[in-house]
C-alpha cells in the first residue's frame, strides 16, 4: 500500500520505439521520377549562365540598417539609464517612448 507523500518519486522510463516501414519498390520509383525530372529540368536550361546567376542571390544593404539601428539604441539605452540614476524615474518613461518611436521608424522602414 501507498502513503501520500508531498514529494515526487521517479518511474521507470519506457522505450517506445516505432518501426518504420520499408518499400523498396515505391522507393526506387521515387528516384527514377526525381532523375527523369532532373534530366528534363537540365534539358530545357541548356545555359549554364543563367542557372548559375539563379543560384546565388545578389546582397542585401540591410546590414547597414541594422548596425544604426543596434548603435542607437545603444545610445538611449545607455542615456536612459544615466537620466535615471541623476533626475529620477521619469526619464524611463521618456525611454519607453523614444524606444516606441524607434520601433515605429524601424516597421515603417526609415531606420
Amino acid at each position: 500500500m501507498k502513503f501520500p507523500s508531498l514529494f515526487r518519486m521517479p518511474t521507470h522510463q519506457r522505450f517506445k520505439i516505432e518501426p518504420r516501414y520499408y518499400d523498396p519498390i515505391k522507393e526506387d520509383i521515387e528516384r527514377r521520377t526525381q532523375e527523369i525530372k532532373a534530366q528534363m529540368s537540365h534539358s530545357q536550361t541548356n545555359n549554364y549562365q543563367t542557372t548559375n546567376s539563379n543560384s546565388f542571390p545578389r546582397k542585401s544593404r540591410r546590414g547597414n540598417k541594422t548596425s544604426l539601428f543596434q548603435l542607437v539604441l545603444v545610445l538611449v539605452l545607455s542615456i536612459s539609464m544615466v537620466g535615471y540614476l541623476y533626475l529620477g524615474p521619469q526619464v524611463i518613461y521618456g525611454f519607453i517612448a523614444v524606444l516606441a518611436l524607434l520601433i515605429w521608424a524601424r516597421i515603417k522602414g526609415k531606420f
